[in-house]
């Protein structure tokens, strides 16, 4: 719907063998295959099934966009407690999604499954490292983007005053989660589900 794998072939997040090729094409069918899965699954997470099935409708009927989905596709800047704030928008290319997508498919594709079972790949003439830095690294990007940092209260200080922050509400670039918060009227029938963040041993 909003990812393809064109957004995978090129950039910070370029998935090997992403590029049709002559070779290639069950490799890049199942990546596009995996691309729709994985984001229809973290939409379902982040918006519930109202607003998603909204959110799709809207696009697959190609029909002129009522402004807080445009808004929700495309970002927007907006003043939010004095303020102003950025949100990335959904067709964003580095957005929440493509991170998710990104550390899913690394993680997932450590082994392959064959007609002998799983195995893992080895290269001639190189070295085979983990990949669990990359995952870490990318997983903890798209939760950071999803729904903010990890949920501690934050001591702000105002001069009025020590004050906490439990939503991030200081942030100038707003996860969907902040998004969706600073704009509740337009979502009503949003469900966000939160999500646990990984370390750098996975856990």
């Amino acid at each position: 719907m909003i990812r393809t794998i064109t957004d995978f072939q090129s950039g910070l997040l370029e998935i090997p063998n992403a590029t049709a090729a002559p070779n290639a094409n069950g490799r890049t069918e199942y990546i596009s295959d995996f691309i729709a899965v994985s984001e229809r699954e973290i939409l379902l997470k982040g918006l519930g099934a109202g607003l998603y099935l909204r959110v799709k409708n809207a696009v697959e009927s190609g029909q002129p966009l009522d402004a807080a989905i445009l808004n929700l596709l495309d970002g927007s800047d907006y003043t939010y407690n004095g303020r102003t704030v950025i949100w990335q928008g959904l067709r964003d290319k580095y957005s929440f999604i493509s991170y998710y997508i990104f550390s899913k498919y690394v993680r997932d594709q450590r082994e392959e499954f064959t007609t002998l079972g799983t195995q893992r790949p080895e290269a001639a003439n190189s070295m085979a490292v983990s990949p669990l830095k990359l995952i870490t690294d990318s997983y903890r990007k798209f939760h950071e983007k999803y729904q903010g940092h990890d949920r501690m209260p934050y001591i702000g200080r105002a001069w009025s005053g020590n004050y906490l922050d439990y939503y991030g509400t200081e942030n100038t670039e707003r996860s969907l989660y902040q998004f969706l918060i600073d704009n509740k009227e337009d979502y009503l029938d949003s469900d966000f589900t939160f999500v646990d963040n990984i370390n750098s041993f996975g856990l």
